[in-house]
C-alpha cells in the first residue's frame, strides 16, 4: 500500500492535512483529513463556493433576453453586477453565466444542435416522403438518440433482409 501525505502550503502555512491511501483495487482513497477550524474563510470569496451560488429565475431571463439580442458574455455579466451595485452582491461569476448559456444554447428550443438537427431532418422529410426520423429526449430537451431512415436504407433492408453474421473457426 502506498500513502500520500499532504504538507501545509508554504503560501499561508495553512495546517489542513489530506492523507491518500492506494486501495487493493487501486483506487486512491481519502483515509484522513484534517482540516483546521481555526482557518477563516474569506466572505467575499463564500459566495463563489458551489453551493452558496445562486442564479435566480429572473437574472435567468436576463441571461436569456440578451444572449437572444446577441449581447456578449461579459456585458451581460457586467451589467447584471451593476444592477446589484458591485460585484460583493452578486453570489456568481461570469464562468456560470457563460455555462448556463451554453446549457441553453444546447437544448432542443434554442439555436443549438438540437434545433438545427431537426430543421433539417424536417427538411430531408419535405424532399423524400419516405424519409422517416425519430428523436429521444432528456427531460432537459436535450437530444438523446436519434434515428433516421432514408429510401436507400429501406431498399437495402428489403434487398438483403436481417443480415446475420456467424462467427466462424477454422
Amino acid at each position: 500500500m502506498c500513502t500520500l501525505k499532504t504538507l501545509p502550503t508554504k503560501i499561508n502555512n495553512c495546517p489542513t492535512k489530506i492523507v491518500f491511501k492506494l486501495d487493493k483495487d487501486g483506487l486512491w482513497c481519502i483515509t484522513k483529513f484534517e482540516l483546521d477550524p481555526t482557518q477563516e474563510m474569506s466572505p467575499t470569496k463564500a459566495r463563489l463556493f458551489k453551493d452558496n451560488k445562486n442564479v435566480n429565475l429572473h437574472v435567468k431571463r436576463t441571461i436569456q433576453i440578451n444572449d437572444d439580442a446577441r449581447v456578449r458574455i461579459n456585458k451581460t455579466f457586467q451589467s447584471l453586477v451593476k444592477d446589484v451595485g458591485g460585484l460583493e452582491n452578486v453570489p456568481f461569476c461570469e464562468k456560470d453565466v457563460k455555462n448556463y448559456v451554453i446549457k441553453e444554447r444546447c437544448t432542443i428550443g434554442k439555436e443549438g444542435d438540437g434545433n438545427t438537427l431537426i430543421r433539417y431532418l424536417c427538411q430531408m422529410r419535405e424532399q423524400n416522403s419516405d424519409f422517416i426520423y425519430d428523436i429521444d429526449l432528456d427531460d432537459d430537451f436535450h437530444v438523446r438518440n436519434v434515428f433516421l431512415v432514408d429510401a436507400r436504407s429501406r431498399a437495402a433492408y428489403e434487398y438483403f433482409g436481417d443480415v446475420v453474421t456467424f462467427d466462424k473457426h477454422i
